[in-house]
């Protein structure tokens, strides 16, 4: 132990202090081709993981480039981000400790990073993933304005036993999967919320766009394409299931078109407690609303087990879709939009909804007053 605080500045600008010294926010520059800073995102961040002060905060700010198997260990919360334009992390060989482009036991946030190639042997797994998020306690994930190409896995988190928040957030996911249909674009383990929020999601390989084991989940303003092509997709993929809650939970589904093309190797296009239900009546809950679900002419909108109730559609049309909801009494209708042309949304006064495929008669209206 060191009897008295001590600093160490670095060529970097990295500052290290002792246990008990005053807490920093400590900024940190990534340029290959300046050798006044780091030369490499692992090398800032083992930098950063070094300091012996653990209340400092790091933000890691990556010039722009290309970093090929340029793989990083996070230990400590920390943020890091592109500096003044893209920035692309490759993978060529297996990622860090065969798991991640990035890997993490602590909050970190990223923001305006590519993630490309993270693959692993299939005897390892074959879940490399872009970030590894292997908290297992209260931390927070949060990924803003990012990228994620041709991953096993774009984003794989572990069991933070309900106490993790993950935020994803401007972000698109393009051709992740591994075609086993274990792995899939966004892949959240039990944690307390996951937020996705401005995204998109085209390309998946057999597995889900997004699949969540969190408490509460939302997803909101956003485009997911289900074995369809879509914005920036080269092909349409194989996808499973456009959103999965594998065990219910509070789930909200706001503003986001879902489109299912003939691609799917899952007709399901909204899954909700495919694993069993989390115990207590009250902690389930489905609410859709101001959504589209667009299929071709076959599918399932969304499927959930014969004893779940607490679905509520609100301005949500269903088009081409031979089932809009599993079993029909799930869900109930709470307002009136604008009928559509084809007649296939939500009609209100009878707790119907006519499709081209039939009608469907919901549970007992939520609200009749809104009718």
């Amino acid at each position: 132990m060191l009897a008295r605080v001590q600093l160490v500045v670095l060529a970097a600008g990295l500052v290290m202090a002792s246990a008990g010294a005053q807490a920093a926010t400590i900024t940190l520059t990534v340029n290959p081709t300046d050798p006044q800073t780091y030369s490499s995102i692992s090398a800032a961040v083992a930098a950063a993981n070094a300091d012996l002060n653990l209340d400092n905060y790091y933000d890691i700010k990556v010039a722009t480039g290309t970093y090929t198997n340029d793989f990083a260990n996070v230990l400590r919360p920390m943020t890091i981000e592109a500096a003044g334009g893209p920035v692309r992390l490759l993978a060529t060989v297996p990622p860090l400790f065969n798991k991640g482009i990035i890997v993490t036991t602590s909050s970190l946030t990223v923001r305006g990073l590519t993630f490309e190639g993270a693959a692993i042997d299939a005897s390892l797994g074959g879940n490399g993933a872009g970030i590894r998020d292997q908290s297992a306690g209260a931390t927070t994930l949060r990924v803003e304005n990012s990228t994620f190409l041709n991953n096993q896995d774009a984003i794989l988190t572990a069991g933070s036993n309900y106490q993790e928040t993950v935020q994803i957030i401007n972000s698109t996911f393009l051709n992740n999967g591994s075609g086993t249909g274990q792995t899939h674009a966004l892949y959240v383990g039990d944690a307390l919320s996951l937020l996705v929020e401005n995204g998109v999601f085209c390309g998946t390989l057999e597995g889900h766009n997004i699949k969540s084991r969190a408490m509460n989940t939302t997803v909101r303003g956003s485009q997911l394409y289900d074995g369809a092509t879509g914005v920036g997709c080269n092909s349409a993929g194989t996808t499973s299931y456009a959103i999965e809650s594998t065990n219910g939970g509070k789930v909200i589904i706001n503003d986001v078109d879902i489109f299912q093309g003939s691609g799917t190797h899952n007709t399901t296009m909204v899954r909700f407690g495919a694993d069993g239900l989390f115990p207590g009546p009250t902690i389930n809950s489905l609410l859709v609303s101001n959504t589209n679900f667009t299929s071709g002419n076959f599918g399932i909108g969304i499927q959930a087990p014969a004893n779940a109730t607490g679905c509520t559609l609100s301005n949500t049309t269903f088009t081409g879709v031979t089932t809009p909801v599993s079993p029909p009494s799930f869900c109930t209708i709470s307002t009136q939009p604008d009928v559509s042309p084809d007649g296939s949304t939500i009609s209100g006064g009878t707790g119907t909804l006519v499709t081209a495929h039939g009608t469907w008669t919901f549970g007992a209206p939520a609200s009749p007053g809104n009718w």
